[in-house]
C-alpha cells in the first residue's frame, strides 16, 4: 500500500480527529490507561493548528503537521516542529544542530504493519531535509505503549532516557 503524504490544513480538522480518536481508543484497549496520552477532541486538533508558535514574527513556518493518506482518506498523522518541545532536554542531543521535532506520529489502527509508519517517518525525514534542518528529534513513552522499537528500525539512534512527571522517556535523534 502506497502512502501519498501531504501537509495538512485546518481543513482536515474532521478527519484528523477521527484518526487521532481511533489511535487513542486502540491505545487504550491494548495498554490500558497506564500511558502518556493527552485527551483528543476537536479543540486539541484545532490547537495543532492554531498554536501560538506556529510562526516565527518573519512569517517563517515553525510548525508543519504531515498527513498520509490512502485512498484519498487520511490514515497517517505526524506534526513537525522547529522549537523544542517543553520536555525535551538538549544536553541529551548533538550541539549545534537544526533540529526538527517530530510528534504525534500515528497510524489508523486498521492499517497496522503494512509499513505506512515507515512511509510517513521517510516523508518526515526527507520535509525535514528540505526545511532545512541537519537533525530529527523524537521521545518516545518507555514502556509498552511506546515507540522506540520503530523509531530505531527507521534509523533513529537512542541519545537518552529521562522521567518526566514520573513518566519515563527516551529520547532519539537522527542526523541529517
Amino acid at each position: 500500500m502506497k502512502l501519498v503524504v501531504t501537509e495538512a490544513t485546518v481543513n482536515d480538522v474532521a478527519e484528523i480527529l477521527v484518526l487521532r480518536l481511533a489511535v487513542s481508543a486502540d491505545m487504550e484497549k491494548s495498554f490500558g490507561d497506564d500511558r502518556w496520552a493527552p485527551p483528543v477532541n476537536e479543540a486539541s486538533v484545532l490547537r495543532l493548528f492554531k498554536s501560538p508558535r506556529t510562526r516565527k514574527s518573519d512569517g517563517a513556518l515553525l510548525v508543519r503537521i504531515l498527513v498520509g493518506k490512502s485512498r484519498g482518506k487520511i490514515i497517517a498523522l505526524t506534526r513537525m516542529q522547529t522549537a523544542k518541545p517543553w520536555a525535551f532536554d538538549l544536553k541529551y542531543f548533538t550541539p549545534g544542530c537544526n533540529a526538527v521535532y517530530l510528534g504525534d506520529v500515528e497510524v489508523s489502527p486498521t492499517h497496522h504493519g503494512k509499513g505506512l509508519g515507515t512511509q510517513l517517518m521517510n516523508a518526515a525525514i526527507a520535509a525535514a531535509r528540505a526545511w532545512p534542518a541537519t537533525a530529527v528529534r523524537v521521545s518516545a513513552y518507555d514502556g509498552a505503549a511506546g515507540a522506540g522499537p520503530f523509531y530505531e528500525k527507521c534509523g533513529f539512534r537512542e541519545v537518552g532516557r529521562v522521567t518526566y512527571r514520573k513518566t519515563p522517556i527516551i529520547f532519539f535523534e537522527m542526523l541529517l
